[in-house]
């Protein structure tokens, strides 16, 4: 992590493009699982300075549940207009005297290193089925690593 990142760093100016072309493409042919039914051109390109996100935002805040999936709640003007006209949520604490849970996770559980190992060449040859969150967004992989 580093200040200006994006100006220093080609590889990180490049990372940047690819991911905004990327986020673009995926909202464009974004399919609301809450049957909302709108296209791109009514709910914005996300950024917080676009009036047409902004009153998305505005217009599609439910009571109870906030908003579609598409929206981060944790950004600004989401939360924002969640605390305005969303009703609001109080958690009861935990009694601190209840038992500790375990640390320990489930027999069987894959630590998180396992998946940054290198698969056997037998492995590698199958055909991996597309993660169902590509799938949705009809993202696809165009040219695979060799």
């Amino acid at each position: 992590v580093a200040k200006k990142a994006d100006s220093i760093y080609p590889i990180v100016s490049a990372a940047s493009i690819v991911a905004k072309v990327t986020r673009d493409h995926a909202l464009k042919v974004w399919k609301f699982q809450e049957g909302l039914k709108m296209d791109h051109t009514e709910f914005g390109s996300g950024y917080p300075g676009d009036p047409l996100t902004k009153k998305f935002i505005r217009d599609q805040v439910d009571n109870v549940f906030g908003y579609p999936l598409l929206v981060r709640f944790s950004w600004s003007t989401a939360e924002t207009m969640l605390q305005e006209r969303a009703a609001s949520c109080t958690f009861e604490n935990v009694d601190e005297d209840s038992p500790k849970k375990s640390n320990r996770p489930p027999p069987g559980t894959k630590t998180i290193s396992s998946f940054f190992t290198m698969s056997s060449p037998l492995k590698m040859k199958t055909k991996r089925k597309n993660h169902r969150f590509f799938e949705q967004r009809f993202l696809k992989i165009e040219k695979a690593f060799e």
